[in-house]
């Protein structure tokens, strides 16, 4: 690693914390229940990933399928026992199972929530989703979750300061607004997933209101808020059910992809830094080292969804996931989002996060938790520097001064002529 310049010097005395180094490194959901006697058999395949080598992600969980004394082959452990890429083994469909269960660790950690505060790393079952987000001593030591991580990355537009004061440790943190979009995507997970009684956490506003606009649909919504539950329109229930039609005919959600365990949190505290790192993905299927989460997205255009995995930080969801994975020593070999298309006409398809992409993350979520743990120490939370220390300069973009310049002299020309 190459020297800081004067400038790079000068900033870390100004502000330690730029001085952190950087890190280098048996369930069933409601729509596999479903009839799928009939399902499209034409239907496409999601597609493969770019690459070299195509990836064939159907056949991928198709080895997977936990038929006992078929021979599948599969990949090792990535993170743990080879590199990547490196060594195959083979083993009979559930005896690879059996080893881990008798190994002690990975998913026989699985426990029931006890409603105590966590001391111990594990998987858990059972944690609401409110307590899981909200619930400041649900660990013995301060915890991150990738939703808060946006927060404090300057590629995210972040900073100590903005991830301070939206953490739910802070006790004066600013609570998140609820918005028509999230309340959607939460009612879809419970529809798709089946992982809480839907009638009990959301409730459909009547169809004689229109809106919220008039007394009595306020009364009725403040009601619903009150009780605990979320409301959503008659309009948002009839497209979540038409989406859940759909993926109910995607050949991956077929091959049980949503299945297993749904919703469990995996908590494993960071030797480095102290801090509780968790993660809860959707669904952890019977697949070896896969891991599932469900999406609903706007477009399908890949351009899109490649800006979605940054912007929404799925790439440090999947990094999470795979650092606890590891510290639980939990096969890891895959992070798939399982996208919904919320449109008058629904669609589904499945897209594996790069592993490039999952490197990245993990570097992040490095640089983030040791940056955390320099405040928590300092008691000092900066805000943000988007364009250094000290006298700021800052100057439009190559294409905008293109475009003013050519503006400009066009405007001149036309007037000397004149």
């Amino acid at each position: 690693m190459s020297p800081p310049s004067r400038r790079e010097a000068g900033r870390d005395r100004e502000h330690p914390f730029r001085r952190l180094p950087r890190a280098d490194g048996p369930g069933r959901s409601p729509v596999a229940r479903a009839d799928l006697q009939h399902a499209g058999a034409d239907r496409q395949q999601a597609e493969p990933r770019r690459g070299a080598v195509q990836h064939d992600l159907l056949g991928h969980v198709a080895r997977r399928l936990p038929t006992e004394g078929r021979v599948v082959v599969v990949r090792g452990d990535r993170q743990g026992c080879c590199p990547r890429g490196q060594h195959h083994h083979a083993y009979r469909a559930g005896q690879g199972h059996a080893r881990r269960q008798a190994g002690g660790g990975g998913m026989s950690t699985e426990r029931t929530w006890d409603g105590k505060t966590i001391t111990e790393p594990g998987v858990y079952r059972a944690i609401p989703l409110s307590t899981y987000h909200g619930q400041t001593d649900l660990f013995d030591a301060p915890s991150i979750s990738k939703s808060a991580m946006k927060w404090l990355l300057p590629t995210h537009g972040g900073s100590p300061k903005a991830f301070w004061g939206r953490w739910a440790a802070n006790p004066d943190r600013v609570e998140p607004k609820p918005s028509d979009a999230l309340d959607f995507g939460k009612a879809a997970h419970a529809k798709l997933l089946g992982d809480e009684d839907f009638n009990a956490a959301f409730a459909i506003r009547p169809k004689e209101f229109k809106d919220y606009k008039g007394k009595a649909a306020q009364e009725w919504r403040e009601a619903v808020v009150k009780s605990g539950r979320t409301p959503i329109t008659p309009e948002q229930d009839e497209r979540i059910s038409l989406i859940r039609a759909d993926a109910a005919q995607n050949k991956m959600v077929q091959a049980g992809i949503l299945n297993g365990r749904i919703e469990r949190t995996l908590a494993w505290k960071d030797p480095e830094t102290g801090l509780w790192l968790r993660a809860r993905p959707d669904a952890i299927p019977p697949f070896d080292g896969m891991f599932a989460d469900l999406k609903t997205t706007s477009s399908f255009a890949e351009d899109f969804l490649g800006k979605q995995l940054f912007d929404a930080g799925y790439y440090l969801q999947a990094a999470m996931t795979r650092m606890v994975c590891r510290g639980l020593r939990i096969p890891f070999d895959t992070f798939v989002l399982v996208y919904v298309l919320n449109d008058d006409v629904p669609d589904t398809t499945v897209v594996e996060v790069d592993e490039y992409d999952i490197d990245r993350g993990e570097r992040a979520v490095r640089w983030c938790l040791r940056t955390i743990r320099h405040c928590l120490d300092e008691g000092e939370w900066p805000g943000a520097r988007p364009f250094g220390d000290g006298a700021r300069r800052i100057g439009m973009k190559p294409w905008a001064r293109a475009q003013t310049d050519e503006f400009i002299s066009i405007a001149e020309h036309m007037s000397e002529a004149a």
